[in-house]
């Protein structure tokens, strides 16, 4: 371990007015006098493990990767790749020198071009209030119970962290922003190193216009490219840096589908084998949602995938405010999460944590007060 910390940390200079761990600084064996962390087994009989102390933190000997279902990591070979790596691309992180024979890229059907703006409603300057990171550590807000079947808010399944292992637990979900319903503009009163400023917003009802190109699709193919762009009624995308905030609503509308056909290019010599499809666009994405009713055996919007795309893309007037838990007049969110864990709650032996977040398909919001002390 104290190795790792020098190699991690080899190279690097620590900001003004702070310095290196002394176990970064010193030698590779602990003398006389040194803490450590010493965890005992249940029985607290036996040492289990030793950490050197200024703080650590114990790691967990189960990986993210671990608890990933097959079906969601990266493909390896060509033979793997996902409906989106067939349409989109993929390249394969080379892991040695006897794979030089294996095909190790595809390239992409769909090419994208920048957005040129067709109508621009004004723009505003604004500094955003401070954003965290993720907090993988934080492990009510990251597993749920591998049984499909269990409560999505039962805490004893998130005793050991990831350390539960895959037959208990798995990830939550998608990583993603829910859509607000309100959007307010508020400037943060400061720019910290927490935070960022943005000179020119682009404010609401503005418009910009792009094309997407792209060839040998299937039907089926290009009903999922038409359905990822047009999403459902009142599903919007999200784009830029301050989507937890409510920024970044984008409504993408379709006007023309061009289709060419090869063959006609090349058997006629004067008319033109482009035609505009757009009244064919409903009839692709039918061909898509068939496909996916097939693979799933069960309706569309029944889809888990679907769902929750849904329920997290579209904005809802009675949605509860979105917000990170327990907001801090002195910016320290952090409170919560500590005042989270139960450990010290005689009334609740089976429960880890207060509150673990719902499904973005629940709708349900967390009760905060339940941690205040």
């Amino acid at each position: 371990m104290l190795e790792n910390y020098r190699e991690v940390n080899e190279g690097k200079n620590p900001p003004d007015g702070l310095e290196q761990s002394r176990h970064i600084r010193k030698g590779k064996s602990l003398k006389e006098g040194d803490l450590l962390y010493v965890q005992l087994n249940e029985a607290q009989t036996e040492v289990v493990a030793l950490y050197p102390v200024m703080i650590s933190r114990t790691q967990y000997t189960v990986s993210v990767l671990d608890l990933l279902p097959e079906h969601l990591r990266a493909p390896q070979s060509a033979n793997e790749l996902c409906p989106a790596s067939r349409l989109f691309g993929w390249v394969k992180h080379k892991k040695g020198e006897e794979e030089k024979e294996e095909q190790m890229a595809l390239r992409s059907r769909v090419k994208v071009s920048d957005g040129k703006l067709a109508k621009l409603s004004g723009t505003f300057p604004i500094t955003f209030k401070p954003l965290g990171t993720p907090k993988p550590t934080a492990v009510p807000m990251y597993l749920r119970p591998a049984d499909p079947n269990a409560p999505s808010t039962e805490g004893r399944y998130f005793k050991k962290g990831y350390d539960e292992g895959p037959k208990e637990v798995t990830i939550r979900g998608r990583k993603m922003y829910l859509a607000h319903s309100k959007w307010k503009r508020e400037s943060h009163r400061e720019g910290t190193k927490f935070n960022i400023s943005a000179k020119d917003v682009v404010d609401l009802g503005s418009e910009f216009t792009f094309e997407i190109t792209f060839q040998d699709l299937t039907d089926v193919e290009l009903g999922a490219l038409l359905w990822t762009l047009q999403l459902e009624d009142g599903m919007v995308h999200r784009l830029g840096y301050a989507k937890p905030l409510g920024y970044g609503h984008v409504k993408i509308f379709i006007e023309h589908l061009y289709m060419e056909d090869i063959c006609s290019r090349y058997a006629n010599w004067s008319s033109s084998s482009v035609r505009d499809e757009k009244d064919k666009i409903s009839f692709y994405i039918q061909k898509f949602k068939e496909e996916m009713e097939k693979a799933f055996a069960k309706p569309f919007e029944n889809i888990i995938q679907v769902a929750d795309l849904k329920a997290i893309l579209t904005p809802k007037r009675e949605r509860f405010p979105i917000h990170y838990p327990k907001p801090n007049p002195e910016g320290k969110e952090f409170k919560w999460f500590v005042q989270n864990k139960a450990q010290h709650r005689k009334d609740l032996p089976d429960l880890t944590y207060h509150e673990v977040l719902p499904f973005a398909t629940e709708d349900k919001p967390l009760s905060y007060n339940k941690t205040e002390r």
